[in-house]
């Protein structure tokens, strides 16, 4: 009987935690605020494939689409679709719920251990197809690794960790593991003298080495020949990996002997989902088969995962690839869908509000209801009929918060939109990215300063591509409120609105920053030169509120702003000719200039002109500017350098700059 170290459990222990552990999450450096996504739902994206569709944008990736077709189509995804679906949208989304560790680097981990050396780096896993300097393919896969970890646990477990056999199984694994990036490694037969389990690890070792070696004969031949072995427990595997190495070399355009590889790894393939005696295999065959299609006859893997996809999977792993086949080779394969998701998605995307009012008109069905109000217009003939047929959609269903939306864009009568948008905003289910455009849609029907200011602030769902939230409570300005505040409001009532106690504080400083230095500018007793010193000295200073957060850009001074074309709330009809006043004084660098060099003139020993200056004419190229700022710049700079040369704000100022570099 073999002798087996005792202190064992220890290292097991370690061995299972390694075998537990999960993928890290990527991070971006884009920061720029979004309040809504129109390519993709709020994160976690796991919200939204459970039901909390929000408002639905024709930009959003068909991978969205499908879900809100389930969902809108009265046939909601089981729990284990969502599984499926979350599992793929999460991976493409770079959203984990929890960070793990890679199966490379679990098994890099527990290797290392083993040989008592200290961990450095997880295996490479990609390769360099010969001949092809910028072609790299992923040639060991994650389930490698992972399926080595968990032999050699179990090989510890069987034998000790110090046993030959051990040794012997890692030496060779080391090996296989070193084909897949660049190496030709040959794995030597195994000794006879190792135990028959060992032995057997081996031959499925050296078949292995010889797949990622890309010598795709040889080890089709060893997989083959392993799997018609009764005594090895590699035979099933290596039956399908026999299938796959066709696969492989077809992909690759590496030659092997088969005259038709796809078609041949098809053939088998579904010879091994027939075989009941396979099954633990058949998830993993189904897979297989599925890209052979693809690679082979796009369009009919194109039209089965169409149609698995509304009629609903029964594994998770199933629902994954159905909806990533669909969806890439939608992108990238020259198919055509004429089923009814893909017909639902296309009219979606398109706009085709015609095919989407026959579709309705004929089926009656939701999905095709909320195609058709997405795409109407206030007026249209149709826009009647829609506003009608959405009242009897209930309060829960998926599509409530964007009819809600879309009723208080067509509704013409301003009481009954705001009721509409009064109503959902109530509800705590609402995503955070379907409440702002919704605010937004109620901000433009306030009838009262204190109804614009309850709905000013807004939380973003996150910064540039990630989708995540790094602080909810972050509240910001919203750019149309912004307009409303700068463009169509008296100052007296912007004064109102920057001391209301109900707006958070970043907000109120923003506000009151504007109301100081636009009354300061429009006063015809203020001191022009002391304000032009006082803004040369602290560019944050403006009479426009900025929106979101525009000063974190590093901007100076502010930009001649005119008023979009946005109709203004209802309550600020009137005109105000403040604003034409403060858009007459142009962008804040011109007419701190224009004061600094009229200062000059009629006070040119006043110590703070050079540095006003200086300071301006440094910061132009950081600055908005009107159709004068460069021309002042230029000037300013020539007379700094002539009057004020021997001043050390002159020999700070070597250059001046146009505005924008």
């Amino acid at each position: 009987m073999e002798q087996r170290p005792t202190a064992r459990r220890p290292l097991i222990v370690v061995v299972l935690a390694l075998l537990c552990a999960a993928v890290a999450t990527p991070c971006s450096f884009d920061t720029e605020p979004i309040l809504f996504y129109d390519i993709r739902p709020d994160a976690p994206i796991g919200r939204y494939v459970d039901g909390r569709l929000g408002i639905l944008q024709p930009s959003y990736a068909r991978s969205h689409l499908v879900i809100a077709f389930r969902h809108l189509s009265g046939k909601p995804p089981s729990a284990v679709e969502r599984e499926g679906f979350r599992d793929l949208l999460e991976h493409r989304l770079a959203e984990h719920p929890e960070p793990r560790v890679r199966p490379a680097e679990q098994w890099e981990k527990l290797r290392t251990l083993i040989r008592g050396v200290a961990y450095k780096t997880a295996p490479e896993q990609s390769r360099m197809i010969d001949g092809e300097e910028y072609f790299w393919f992923e040639n060991c896969n994650d389930d490698a690794f992972a399926t080595a970890a968990a032999t050699l646990a179990d090989r510890v477990k069987t034998f000790g960790a110090a046993h030959p056999a051990v040794t012997a199984w890692l030496d060779a694994q080391e090996l296989v593991f070193s084909n897949c990036s660049d190496a030709e490694a040959v794995v030597p037969a195994a000794d006879p003298a190792l135990p028959a389990l060992i032995r057997h690890d081996r031959a499925y070792q050296i078949a292995a080495a010889d797949f990622y070696a890309m010598r795709f004969d040889d080890a089709r031949e060893r997989f083959l020949a392993i799997a018609s072995d009764a005594q090895s427990p590699w035979r099933q595997p290596a039956r399908l990996v026999a299938a796959r190495t066709l696969i492989r070399a077809e992909t690759l355009d590496s030659a092997i002997a088969a005259d038709d590889p796809l078609g041949s790894a098809a053939n088998e393939l579904r010879a091994i989902l027939m075989d009941k005696s396979m099954a633990p295999l058949h998830e993993a065959a189904w897979g297989l088969l599925n890209f052979a299609v693809a690679k082979r006859d796009p369009q009919r893997r194109f039209d089965d995962a169409a149609r698995d996809l509304v009629a609903g999977e029964t594994t998770v792993r199933r629902a994954r690839a159905d909806l990533a086949d669909y969806t890439i080779l939608w992108e990238h394969e020259q198919v055509t869908g004429t089923d009814e998701l893909s017909d639902w998605i296309r009219t979606f995307q398109s706009g085709d509000l015609a095919h989407a009012l026959e579709r309705w008109q004929a089926t009656k069905g939701p999905h095709w209801l909320i195609a058709a109000l997405t795409h109407v217009k206030p007026g249209d003939a149709a826009a009647s009929a829609l506003l009608d047929a959405t009242k009897s959609l209930a309060a829960g269903s998926p599509a409530s918060v964007h009819v809600a939306h879309h009723r208080a864009r067509l509704l013409a009568d301003r009481d009954a939109a705001r009721a509409e948008l009064d109503r959902v905003l109530t509800r705590d289910d609402v995503p955070q990215s379907a409440r702002n455009q919704l605010l937004a849609q109620r901000r433009g029907l306030a009838r009262s300063l204190n109804e614009l200011l309850r709905d000013t602030p807004v939380r973003i769902v996150g910064r540039g591509l990630d989708a995540v939230l790094d602080d909810e409570s972050e509240t910001l300005l919203p750019l149309d409120a912004a307009e409303a505040f700068n463009h169509r409001m008296p100052l007296a009532m912007m004064r109102t609105a920057a001391r209301d106690a109900s707006l958070p504080a970043n907000i109120r400083a923003e506000l009151q920053n504007a109301t100081d230095t636009r009354a300061a500018l429009l006063d015809p007793a203020t001191d022009k030169f002391a304000l032009a010193y006082d803004l040369a000295r602290n560019p944050q200073r403006s009479p426009y509120a900025a929106a979101m957060d525009e000063p974190h850009y590093g901007r100076k001074w502010w930009c001649p702003l005119t008023p979009s074309d946005t109709p203004p709330p209802p309550f600020l009809t009137a005109e105000n000719t403040e604003h034409d006043d403060l858009a007459s004084l142009g962008s804040g660098a011109a007419w701190i200039l224009r004061q600094a060099m009229a200062r000059a003139k009629s006070h040119r020993d006043d110590p703070r002109v050079p540095e006003a200056l200086s300071l301006v004419i440094r910061g132009a190229r950081k600055t908005c500017h009107d159709s004068d700022t460069d021309a002042l710049a230029e000037e300013a700079f020539a007379l700094l350098h002539r009057r004020y040369g021997n001043t050390k704000w002159a020999a700070e100022t070597p250059y001046w700059y146009r505005s924008g570099y």
